[in-house]
């Protein structure tokens, strides 16, 4: 008749050979390898309960091979698509705010004071100013996230953030492309369009790395 635990639970030393066994499959993202370090534990704590004979390496075992031979990767790759649906899913919530209440009447009166300073002031004066500002709130931008590049390496949730920060370029290179056959005005709101989507972008970037920060302080301590 076989033993039966129900209080056995993974020690400490067993739960670090599952985040050794993680990275040894390729899985370097320490919040990503905790995803699948808690699937792979509860699994084995499941069999080692129902079989107190089975070690902890055996359980590992039965466990990795129960998968099959692309079943792993696969249950990784399940994860790692939901880490970055989340951090989609909270950019655009932060870019749909941008353009909500009472935002959207700051994004106004911003159109609305360049459009009273085209009037005033020569148009491409107003254009260089305004594409100082984009540039150096980019370097500055491009600064604060490249320094991160050791954090995004180890935690896929940052990666993702700092992609987000990063897609304005599209827009950037859209609106450079075209600006031979746009006015000096068109492009400069162009270009205020995509200074509030950067600084957005930036915004969940900070907030995404704080609470990075609060739940994973083991990353940021090294």
């Amino acid at each position: 008749m076989e033993q039966v635990n129900k209080d056995f639970k993974l020690s400490d030393a067993e739960v670090g050979q599952l985040f050794r066994f993680t990275e040894k499959k390729f899985v370097h993202w320490y919040d990503l390898q905790i995803e699948m370090v808690d699937h792979l534990a509860s699994v084995i704590e499941s069999e080692m309960r129902s079989d107190a004979s089975l070690s902890f390496e055996a359980a590992l075992n039965k466990v990795y091979k129960s998968f099959g031979i692309f079943g792993f990767a696969q249950i990784v790759r399940e994860r790692q698509n939901q880490l970055a649906l989340a951090a989609k899913k909270r950019w655009w919530s932060e870019l749909r705010d941008l353009f909500g209440w009472p935002r959207i009447v700051l994004f106004l009166a911003i159109v609305s004071a360049v459009y009273t300073l085209s009037l005033s002031v020569n148009a491409g004066i107003l254009t260089e100013i305004f594409l100082a500002i984009y540039f150096f709130i980019s370097l500055a931008l491009l600064i604060y996230v490249v320094k991160d590049v050791r954090l995004q390496k180890q935690l896929l949730l940052l990666q993702n953030g700092s992609g987000y920060v990063s897609l304005t370029f599209t827009f950037e290179f859209m609106v450079a492309f075209l600006y031979v056959d746009l006015s000096p005005l068109v492009f400069t709101l162009l270009l205020t369009i995509g200074i509030l989507i950067k600084l957005t972008s930036f915004t969940l970037y900070r907030k995404v790395r704080a609470e990075a920060k609060a739940q994973f302080p083991r990353v940021f301590a090294k």
